[in-house]
């Protein structure tokens, strides 16, 4: 009877360790599915990654653990269960993030599989578990998507609910529109991302996992599975009736909404139902015997007819993969863009950008937006307004007050065919209403093969959405009246899980936006990227500046994923609708993401064709095939079970190579129809003290950030490009003529200090720019051409000569100064030489100790002589002209530091 009672123990102790383990798994697949690029939650998840990897070690450590029997008939403890979890989900998840459903179920097959060769029953039943609850991600991972785009969908199923457990305990409120309406005032909407539902779907879909794995009749399983999908949804309810009540009227957007919704406070909602899965095991009688159910591989012996089968199941697998990531045969043409400045007011390509043209129309144009794509494709400019800048070279104007079929036929010249420019018209910052006629007009031109980019904004800033939607809302595209924001407030930042696979996206890898709108969606329309699930909208306000709402988080906001690039077919013609404009003018045209976006929507506007996926069909006719062998055959269960497996494996490897290999082969970078002029390399690789524009909207707007230094080289014709990965090698210097670092931290290793010193030699120019910071790997560079600067002796002269220009704590970098030694001074003050530059066989360097000089708090005060000095030393560093450096006027900078 005592030993009873300990095994019984024993038992409920360890189904209680794998129900840990689970739910931390699925926490671990929760937090890497929210992780997005530079946003500040990404620290947060990334700090309690490790104690949750930690966590599933303990556990599952402790629930597996159990004497096993080997071949050779020695015994051993199964230690290794967890540390092969840990170490293959690690790996699979964090380093292959874009994939991370399949690679869940792909290492937890080799877990299992290895336990199988080994004959290992512990790390087969522990693969075996975490398989069948990957497969649950990837069911939550399905649920997300189909909702990505409509994230209130379900607020009014939910909400009654809530609003009925409320009433029952007294809290008295009542439902408008999903909304639930408190007595106090406050609101708060049940979207999909306050319920929680996702991470619960996970959790939920986890535990059931380990019901299906018990080795009890299939009737008690069905039981226990239909009794806690009850339990477990009224639990769901229940928690965010909680949440309801203590959620705040107004939120600062930040870590609290974050945690609340997300993450730390989230996750810890969720904890008590792991008290709740063990009660229900042990109610529903799966304790007992506690002797999990897996399929026996390793008795399995392959037939010659098996093979067969095996080889057309990894095809069939191999023509579904290729139908997923394989993007289509297409046929591309030249272009031939059309803007339409008849209809815009705002942001024109018509206003030049050079030295003297400052402040917001210097922003707003988008000059260099014109400048970039005129190398790829030639350009009309349609508008009724007076030319007073200079026309860039394969750019005309044709004046017009109005869009008439006849100007857009002559436009598109001879009838589509193969060999005619393709002609796609930009309607962008649309401040003026299109006529029913010009509407008309766009539409058959679309309709006869056309291709339209329409470009919104946030809210509906100068009514551009409202008169946008006039014309888009034929081609199923809605631009909504509202801005979508990161959950801290500020930009949204996109990367590869926020792109539908598709040749508009082809070649976009991450993107930072500024404030866009969302778009609703209908067919013929269908999304192209989506902002994370991360995030919330703001309803316009039309009594706030650019109608913007309010700064603070109402909780009756939605959160979740919205559309906000989408594209559309419309007879033989195609539409793209983007919602941000402010990412193609002059301060946003050069960060991170512009030029492969361009690149890929203008491919995908002019591509012939349907681009039709042939391996789609392949895909079925090899299924059919296989449904009839497998018929035939009459495979066990056991044996089908293996040999899907492999076929997976090999078949999914082998298309999505095959896939990448295809795509790049079909769909290759766009090449210039004109010279593309000289371009200034920017190193963000050695993680530069100060923004080079690339991050979140914090660091991109800080006062410290270089920002300015792009935007102002963009004022020489100049395409600045800035490195964000990888090394410095030949093949990122290649057709440069200007290497910027600034201020870096991190080391460079031999094989960049080589290329480097092999770029100036050989005529190549470099700009070293730092100031009192010894944290700096700035010298390893400059002592490749005997320069030196002294980081560290001049940091409290620095703060000396700040307190005396009496300059705050948070102005304290405005003065920066270190000593350069070495090369010919261009600058000093009170002897200490500031600015040097040296002749270097071919090359140039200059190096200047004082990296406030170029920060965007400093253009606060000397707006234009900064801006004159920055043009000065890039063109002069471009040009190699020696003696526009030595002329550059430092005096206003000197008188700046005055003590």
């Amino acid at each position: 009877m005592n030993e009873s009672f300990i095994k019984k123990a024993v038992d409920i102790l360890q189904n209680f360790f794998k129900i840990i383990g689970l739910w931390l798994c699925a926490a671990l697949w929760w937090g890497l599915t929210n992780l997005s690029p530079m946003q500040f939650h990404n620290q947060i998840i990334k700090n309690d990654l490790p104690y949750i990897c930690i966590g599933i070690f303990v556990f599952l450590l402790t629930g597996f653990w159990r004497e096993s029997q080997n071949p050779s008939g020695s015994r051993k403890k199964a230690w290794i269960i967890p540390l092969m979890l840990v170490a293959a989900m690690d790996m699979a998840t964090i380093l292959y993030f874009k994939n991370i459903t399949i690679s869940f179920i792909l290492t937890t097959l080799l877990i299992f599989m290895t336990g199988q060769i080994t004959n290992l029953d512990s790390i087969s039943q522990a693969g075996f578990l975490l398989f069948l609850s990957s497969i649950g991600f990837g069911i939550t991972n399905l649920a997300m998507n189909l909702f990505r785009g409509i994230p209130s969908s379900g607020s009014g199923f939910f909400a009654h609910q809530v609003s009925f457990l409320l009433n029952i305990i007294g809290k008295n409120n009542h439902v408008v529109s999903g909304t639930l309406l408190f007595q106090d005032g406050k609101k708060i909407t049940c979207d999909l991302i306050k319920m929680g539902l996702f991470p619960w779907l996970a959790f939920t879909l986890s535990f059931f996992s380990l019901i299906i794995i018990k080795k009890v009749n299939i009737r008690r399983k069905f039981i226990a599975l239909i009794v806690s999908l009850f339990v477990l949804y009224l639990y769901l309810l229940g928690r965010f009736a909680i949440i309801a009540v203590i959620t705040p009227k107004i939120m600062f957007a930040g870590h609290i909404p974050f945690n609340l919704y997300y993450w730390r406070t989230a996750l810890i909602s969720f904890l008590p139902m792991i008290p709740l899965w063990l009660f229900l095991l042990y109610e529903c009688g799966l304790i007992e015997g506690t002797g999990d159910s897996i399929p026996c591989l390793t008795s399995i012996r392959l037939l010659n007819k098996d093979y067969w089968i095996l080889g057309a199941m990894a095809v069939s697998v191999l023509f579904f993969t290729l139908s997923f990531y394989f993007l289509g045969f297409p046929q591309h043409q030249n272009i031939h863009c059309i803007i339409d400045e008849v209809h815009s007011e705002w942001e024109s390509t018509l206003i030049d950008f050079n030295q003297d043209i400052l402040g917001e129309l210097a922003e707003n144009s988008y000059h260099s937006f014109l400048d970039y794509i005129r190398h790829f494709h030639d350009v009309t400019i349609l508008t009724d307004k007076p030319i007073t800048a200079p026309l860039l070279e394969g750019v005309k104007t044709y004046n017009t007050p109005v869009i008439t079929p006849a100007i857009l036929s002559m436009l598109k010249g001879q009838e589509y065919s193969a060999t005619a420019p393709q002609p796609v018209l930009i309607l962008k910052c649309v401040t003026s209403p299109f006529t029913s006629e010009e509407i008309e007009a766009i539409k058959d031109f679309v309709f006869e093969g056309g291709g339209v980019f329409l470009i919104g904004d946030h809210t509906d800033v100068f009514f551009m959405n409202k008169h946008l939607n006039e014309l888009s809302e034929h081609f199923g595209i809605r631009f909504e009246q509202n801005s979508v924001y990161f959950i801290d407030g500020g930009w949204v930042i996109t990367d590869y899980s926020n792109y539908k696979i598709h040749p508009a996206t082809k070649y976009l890898k991450t993107f930072i936006w500024a404030t866009g709108d969302s778009l609703k969606v209908s067919r013929p329309a269908f999304p192209l990227i989506y902002s994370s699930h991360v995030c919330f909208a703001d309803e316009v306000n039309y009594f706030y500046d650019n109608f913007f709402g309010n700064t603070k988080i109402d909780p009756e906001e939605i959160f979740g994923s919205f559309c906000i690039m989408a594209g559309a077919r419309y007879g033989k013609g195609k539409v793209i609708a983007f919602t941000d404009s402010t990412c193609f003018n002059n301060y946003l045209m050069f960060t991170v993401g512009r030029r492969p976006l361009i690149a890929g929507v203008f491919r995908w506007l002019s591509d012939k064709g349907e681009n039709f996926n042939t391996f789609a069909m392949l895909f079925c006719l090899s299924l059919f095939f296989l449904v009839i062998i497998l018929i035939k055959r009459r495979l066990d269960i056991n044996t089908l079970f293996y040999l899907a497996v492999c076929a997976m494996m090999i078949g999914w490897s082998s298309g999505y190579i095959l896939s990448a290999t295809l795509n790049s082969a079909l769909y290759p970078s766009p090449v210039p129809i004109r010279q593309l002029p000289q371009k200034v390399i920017l190193d963000s690789i050695h993680a530069p003290r100060h923004s080079m524009s690339f991050g979140s909207s914090e660091s991109f707007l800080s006062p410290t950030s270089y920002d300015n230094l792009l935007f102002n080289i963009g004022r020489l014709d100049i395409f600045p490009e800035i490195l964000y990965t990888g090394t410095i090698s030949p093949k990122t210097l290649n057709n440069s003529s200007c290497l910027i670092i600034a201020s870096p931290r991190k080391k460079f290793c031999e094989y960049e200090k080589a290329n480097i010193k092999s770029f100036v030699e050989n005529g190549g120019s470099l700009l070293l720019i730092e100031g009192a910071n010894p944290d700096s790997s700035i010298n390893q560079i400059a002592n490749i051409f005997d320069i030196n600067i002294r980081l560290d002796p001049y940091r409290n002269k620095a703060r000396h000569w700040n307190e005396a220009l009496g300059i705050g704590d948070n102005e304290a970098l405005s003065i920066n100064p270190a000593w350069v030694d070495g090369g010919d001074v261009l600058f000093e003050h009170n002897d200490m030489p500031v600015v040097c530059f040296k002749h270097h066989y071919k090359g140039t360097i200059l190096a200047i100790g004082d990296n406030a000089l170029f920060m965007k708090k400093n253009f606060m005060g000397f707006n234009k002589d900064l801006t004159d000095l920055q043009c000065d030393v890039i063109e002069a560093l471009v040009n190699k002209d020696e003696g526009l450096l030595s002329s550059i006027d430092w005096s206003f900078y000197a008188s700046s530091w005055n003590n």
